[in-house]
């Protein structure tokens, strides 16, 4: 069943609108913000070695950046726990892509190899603890025989490692599937799916729609004793009851950030003894989540950042988790709005 789960995903990552969700939303690189469907094409991606062996499992993009191509690399790990060797892997891979590159003359005008991005989808439950890079594969060389030694690197999206408090305030495909599958709260499990009935009402998506549809059934048959998602409605009477009560998809996944967070703290106070409001409940699960988030992205946090945060309302709060999915440190985090 594990199996078909993933034949689900590799269908969901055919479709350009969820390649640049991930990349938009799940990268902190700005130049896949803003960009449409369209600047994206899917290129071949089974290259043989020389063993005569092909791999079909992965995806190889090019996005349109101005007048140039970038490569987006993207590997489907479904593995229960993390590939140690998967930066020498994805080295393996780029030299094949490169080669395949340069057999079909895809240069640039310049006759120069495009720029790749290496990017491993992970949704194993285990933490992912490989290293990113190559170099901390390889033992120290002698003095002078450094710079001669591969320093392949990979982006990381381990998809357990987000929060669902985190995912529901997100304007994001992607984020919303992802919080089907890690959230148990069943009103998040609905109204998440009646947002996405609302987002995929255009009939130019009807093959995504379908894409989406077939993955949230097969979830369902995986989890079916944990918890109960609904289905894709085929008209549109989930959304528009949807639209009733928020006018926007931003309305409504931001009330999906705000629920989750409230209860999230709601689970956290009864495991502290704690029993707070409903409005300081909700805030300190946004404050728990975004705690949780800044940790996996940058490590431990100081005493005194972690104290900033618990004196920080609502409306920093929320400021920060739009921002700690994509800032490159923790100071893009605070930082003040310009």
């Amino acid at each position: 069943m594990a199996g078909d789960h993933d034949t689900g995903y590799r269908q969901l990552f055919a479709h350009p609108e969820l390649v640049r969700d991930l990349l938009a939303g799940f990268t902190s690189f700005a130049c896949f913000r803003n960009l449409d469907a369209l600047a994206f094409e899917r290129v071949n991606a089974s290259y043989v070695s020389e063993r005569d062996s092909q791999r079909h499992d992965d995806m190889v993009w090019r996005v349109r950046l101005d007048d140039e191509w970038l490569y987006v690399y993207l590997l489907l790990e479904f593995q229960s726990a993390s590939d140690r060797w998967m930066a020498l892997r994805m080295q393996v891979y780029l030299g094949l892509l490169y080669q395949d590159l340069v057999k079909q003359h895809r240069l640039s005008p310049q006759g120069g190899l495009p720029p790749v991005l290496p990017l491993v989808f992970y949704n194993g439950a285990a933490p992912w603890s490989a290293h990113a890079e190559l170099a901390d594969l390889v033992m120290p060389a002698p003095d002078g025989l450094e710079i001669f030694q591969a320093r392949q690197r990979y982006q990381l999206i381990d998809q357990h490692a987000f929060d669902p408090a985190a995912l529901a305030g997100q304007k994001n495909l992607v984020a919303a599937l992802f919080l089907l599958e890690l959230s148990d709260t069943p009103d998040v499990l609905v109204e998440t799916v009646a947002a996405l009935s609302l987002w995929l009402q255009d009939p130019a998506q009807a093959s995504l729609r379908r894409s989406i549809s077939g993955w949230i059934d097969r979830l369902q048959r995986r989890q079916s004793r944990r918890k109960l998602i609904p289905r894709l409605q085929e008209e549109d009477t989930m959304g528009e009851r949807y639209l009733r009560k928020y006018e926007t998809w931003y309305d409504a996944v931001k009330d999906q950030g705000l629920q989750a967070g409230l209860q999230k703290g709601r689970e956290e106070g009864r495991e502290e003894g704690r029993e707070e409001g409903r409005e300081e409940g909700r805030i300190a699960g946004m404050r728990a989540t975004l705690k949780r988030q800044l940790g996996q992205r940058f490590g431990a946090l100081p005493a005194d950042t972690l104290a900033f945060i618990d004196g920080a309302g609502q409306v920093d709060i929320e400021r920060w988790l739009d921002r700690v999915l994509t800032a490159a440190s923790p100071a893009g985090v605070f930082a003040d709005p310009t």
